[in-house]
């Protein structure tokens, strides 16, 4: 009689278990669902114009997702408003970059890695200043300095990549969302040096 009680107690506690897990693995799913759909929510969320702009971009996710905050509320989606908030992404990226450098400046104990650090903020401030410079030649329409201003960040933010050792770049990330943003707005400009007309 004691077995048949102590088996039945097994047989509870075992199924209690499997229903706590069940329920575990239907939350996880729900879960998984809702992540889904609001992702596929905020996708369906952006402007046509917009997806078809960033689609031509070297990183078209990044494009369409990034730079949503920075455009004008209720202003005309083209090229060029694109183009401006995506300078306005770069330049906050810009100074995102010095905080960053700075930070680890302070938490270093090495006299090269300081001496890395600070050229690369010097050369994440000339960026910020061949941003200004590109935002000033849009509107103007001088779209040989606006490549030439985009195309030295490239370069600047390659130079600060190479100061350090392969693979031992504290700031690569940085840097990667900095040659991200550049890249599509060189991109993007394309199209406002050369319009052309994108279906909605």
């Amino acid at each position: 009689m004691a077995f048949s009680n102590k088996k039945s107690t097994i047989l509870f506690i075992f199924a209690a278990a499997l229903s706590s897990l069940l329920s575990l693995i239907n939350v996880e799913a729900t879960s998984r669902e809702l992540q889904g759909a609001a992702a596929a929510q905020r996708s369906e969320e952006v402007d046509p114009t917009l997806k078809r702009l960033c689609f031509s971009a070297e990183f078209p996710h990044e494009c369409a997702s990034a730079v949503v905050p920075f455009m004008e509320s209720g202003g005309t989606i083209n090229a060029q408003s694109v183009l401006q908030a995506g300078l306005k992404l770069l330049a906050q990226r810009c100074l995102k970059a010095i905080e960053q450098a700075e930070k680890l400046k302070k938490e270093s104990k090495s006299k090269e890695m300081t001496d890395q650090l600070n050229f690369c903020e010097d050369q994440y401030r000339t960026i910020g200043n061949s941003t200004k410079q590109a935002a000033e030649a849009l509107p103007a329409r001088e779209f040989n300095k606006l490549e030439s201003q985009l195309g030295s960040m490239v370069t600047a933010i390659n130079e600060c990549e190479a100061v350090f050792p392969s693979g031992k770049s504290p700031i690569r990330d940085v840097n990667l969302m900095l040659k991200m943003a550049v890249k599509n707005n060189l991109n993007i400009g394309n199209f406002v040096a050369m319009p052309i007309i994108i279906n909605t």
